[in-house]
C-alpha cells in the first residue's frame, strides 16, 4: 500500500507539472485505447470529429502494426448512407419554398403510370415507412455482376421501368418501418425533379454552399483533398461507389472538416428545414424515426450511420447538450467490425 501511494503520489505531480490533459488528448487517448481491443487490418484509418459545447475536436489513428496517431481530418471518405440525412434536408427545403407537402402522395404528382397505386408520401419515403423494399428487384443482377460498384449503371431509365412494370410493397404504407435504400433513392430522385436540379446541383444549392462545406461532393472529382482508399472485408483495396439515379441514398464524399459543420448547423440553424427534419415522425421498435434521422429513444439522440464497399460511416447528435460525435472510416461495413464503428460514436458521444 506504501508503494502504491507513492506511486500515485508520483503520477499526480507529473500531470501537474506537465499540466492536464485536454479534452481533446483524454478523448483520443480513450478512442486509440478501445481500437486497439479490436481486430482491423492495416491501412484502416479513423477520422474523428467532435463538438463539445463551443469547442471543435478532431483527431485521427491509421493502423500499422499499431494504431498511429494521424491528422487525416481533411481527408476524403464516402459516408455513405449519411446522404440520405442530407436528401431528407433537401425536402424539407423544398417543402420549405412551396415545391411539395410532406404529405403529398408521390403518385399524384408525376408522369409515372405507377404500377402500385396505394399511397406513398414523401414523409413515408423519408422515414422509412413506404413498404418498398430495400432495393428494386432489376438492380439485383448489376449488384451482383459488380459487387464493387453496384449502384453505378442503375438510371433514370431502370427506375421509371421499375417503377411501372415491377414496383411492389413488402407493407403497408405508413405502418411499419423497414429501411429502405430504394426508398429515399426515389425520395432524392423526385425531391429534385421538383426543384429542377441535379441532385449535385441541390446539394450545393442548399446545404454545401450555405453552410461553407467546400470539400463535401457526391462527384470525387470536384473535391479538394486527398480521397482515401477504400478496404474491403478482407482489408484490400477496393473501388469506390458511384450513384446515378439513386445518389440521395449514399453518393456523398466528405470529410471531417465539412461533417463538422453540417453537425453545428444541425444543432444551430433555426431554420423551419432543419427544424422540421428532426421532429419525430413515426415511433419503432427499435427506433423512432424523425425525417432522414434515426432517434435513439434511450437517449433521444439523432443518428445515422452509413457503409459502402470500402467505407463505413456514424454521426450522432445530443440535443439536450449541442454535442456531436462523427467518425469516418475506410473499412467495409461487410468487415467483422464494422458495426463497432457506432458503439464508438455512442461511447464518446456518452463521455461529453
Amino acid at each position: 500500500m506504501h508503494i502504491q501511494g507513492k506511486v500515485f503520489t508520483v503520477v499526480i505531480l507529473m500531470l501537474i507539472s506537465s499540466g492536464a490533459l485536454t479534452q481533446e488528448e483524454h478523448l483520443a487517448t480513450f478512442t486509440q485505447s478501445r481500437l486497439s481491443e479490436k481486430s482491423f487490418p492495416e491501412n484502416v484509418q479513423f477520422a474523428v470529429g467532435i463538438i463539445d459545447g463551443d469547442e471543435k475536436l478532431t483527431f485521427g489513428f491509421e493502423k500499422d502494426k499499431k494504431w498511429n496517431e494521424l491528422d487525416n481530418a481533411s481527408s476524403i471518405f464516402e459516408i455513405g448512407s449519411i446522404s440520405k440525412v442530407f436528401t431528407s434536408l433537401l425536402m424539407t427545403n423544398a417543402i420549405s419554398e412551396g415545391y411539395i407537402n410532406l404529405t403529398d402522395t408521390i403518385q399524384n404528382d408525376f408522369e409515372i403510370d405507377w404500377k402500385v397505386e396505394k399511397p406513398i408520401t414523401y414523409k413515408m419515403l423519408a422515414n422509412h415507412t413506404s413498404g418498398l423494399p430495400r432495393i428494386p428487384s432489376n438492380l439485383l443482377k448489376d449488384a451482383i455482376l459488380n459487387k464493387e460498384n453496384p449502384y453505378a449503371k442503375y438510371d433514370e431509365e431502370a427506375l421509371i421501368k421499375y417503377l411501372e412494370k415491377k414496383m411492389s410493397l413488402k407493407s403497408e404504407p405508413g405502418e411499419k418501418y423497414a429501411y429502405s435504400n430504394l426508398g429515399v433513392g426515389l425520395l432524392g430522385y423526385l425531391v429534385c425533379e421538383k426543384l429542377n436540379l441535379t441532385y449535385e446541383e441541390a446539394l450545393q444549392r442548399y446545404i454545401l454552399e450555405p453552410w461553407s462545406m467546400n470539400n463535401t461532393s457526391t462527384n470525387r472529382v470536384n473535391i479538394q483533398g486527398d480521397m482515401v482508399t477504400g478496404l474491403n472485408k478482407k482489408g484490400k483495396a477496393t473501388s469506390n461507389w458511384d450513384f446515378d439515379v439513386f445518389a440521395g441514398a449514399g453518393a456523398i464524399k466528405s470529410n471531417v472538416v465539412d461533417m463538422l459543420k453540417f453537425i453545428e448547423a444541425q444543432i444551430a440553424d433555426t431554420s423551419e428545414a432543419v427544424q422540421l427534419m428532426q421532429q419525430k415522425t413515426f415511433e419503432g421498435d427499435q427506433f423512432h424515426l424523425a425525417l432522414g434521422w434515426h432517434i435513439i429513444p434511450s437517449e433521444n439522440w439523432l443518428w445515422h450511420n452509413g457503409g459502402t464497399g470500402g467505407f463505413k460511416s456514424s454521426l450522432a447528435i445530443d440535443p439536450k447538450t449541442n454535442n456531436g460525435v462523427v467518425i469516418l472510416t475506410n473499412i467495409s461495413s461487410g468487415h467483422e467490425n464494422a458495426r463497432f464503428v457506432d458503439d464508438l460514436v455512442f461511447m464518446l458521444l456518452k463521455r461529453l
